[in-house]
């Protein structure tokens, strides 16, 4: 019997905990895993455990389908001829371990998805570490690296070199997006003002305006060019009692829509207000009517 085949089957019954550990870790980079391979062949294999011991009970009080395994043991030890009884029993109905294997994978990459959302719907990884995804700047830009309560906004400033100048960009987070290695690559902003790194304030002054606007909707900030990254989580209740390192975000603006608007008419200029005479009392006020 080919030695590959063993290593075959081994993968397969493996393969849905990997697949489990994947869907659950949703990690950030679409690139290849850099993970060493003996550490995710062992959590599949962990994993791939008590879903195929679920997996084969259920076979057994759902379904007629009877695992024969005389047959499975000589084709994972790979010590039979093809011509045996055995291999022959193993390869009759291939239709069975096909449906067993393609049900555990749906159901596990299913498993992994809701444990997720259940996990992040109660905040269990918030209060463990364990529990959380393989996704570190997600948590840092959602406020979920404790179990502080939720920011109205996430208030981002940025260092950003433009010649000899370095500039602080600073506004509100609204997405982000990343590179295939998993890095940020382009933070979209909004209600986004700058300032001079330089225009700093000086020692036991007040707060003067340093921050000035900048139009637009939205701000796309790269990551590769900013040298360092402030994250602020505001809080509305907290404001008050809290120095914040920026003011609040102002409401958002209406999006504007491509149509003519017609110019508005000026005012009415009112004439200047001058004293009026005094009015006759009604004794002296002269009748409006003529004698007959």
């Amino acid at each position: 019997m080919n030695v590959a085949l063993p290593a075959v089957i081994l993968f397969l019954l493996a393969l849905p905990g990997y697949l489990l550990r994947r869907q659950f870790s949703r990690p950030e980079r679409t690139a290849p895993d850099a993970t060493p391979f003996g550490r995710v062949l062992a959590t599949s294999v962990l994993l791939a455990l008590p879903l195929n011991a679920l997996w084969v009970w259920l076979a057994g009080r759902v379904s007629a389908y009877v695992i024969d395994w005389q047959a499975f043991l000589m084709l994972l030890a790979g010590t039979r001829s093809p011509s045996d009884t055995l291999f022959a029993r193993a390869v009759a109905a291939p239709e069975g371990p096909f449906f067993y294997l393609m049900s555990l994978c749906v159901f596990a990459w299913f498993a992994g998805y809701l444990a997720r959302e259940a996990i992040q719907r109660f905040d269990l990884d918030r209060r463990h570490a364990g529990l959380r995804m393989d996704a570190p700047w997600y948590y840092l830009f959602s406020c979920r690296l404790d179990d502080a309560p939720e920011p109205d906004a996430v208030i981002v400033s940025a260092v950003v070199e433009i010649g000899p100048e370095a500039y602080i960009y600073m506004g509100r987070l609204d997405s982000y997006f990343f590179t295939p290695e998993g890095q940020p690559d382009r933070l979209v902003l909004s209600s986004v003002s700058r300032r001079k790194l330089s225009d700093d304030r000086a020692p036991g002054s007040g707060q003067p305006e340093r921050f000035y606007a900048i139009d637009g909707d939205y701000f796309v900030l790269r990551y590769a060019e900013t040298k360092t990254l402030n994250v602020f989580y505001w809080r509305h209740h907290e404001a008050p009692a809290m120095a914040a390192p920026v003011p609040p975000p102002p409401a958002p603006r209406p999006r504007l829509r491509a149509r003519r608007v017609d110019p508005a008419p000026a005012p009415a200029q009112t004439p200047p207000h001058t004293p009026s005479a005094p009015s006759p009392s009604p004794a002296t006020a002269p009748s409006a009517t003529t004698a007959p």
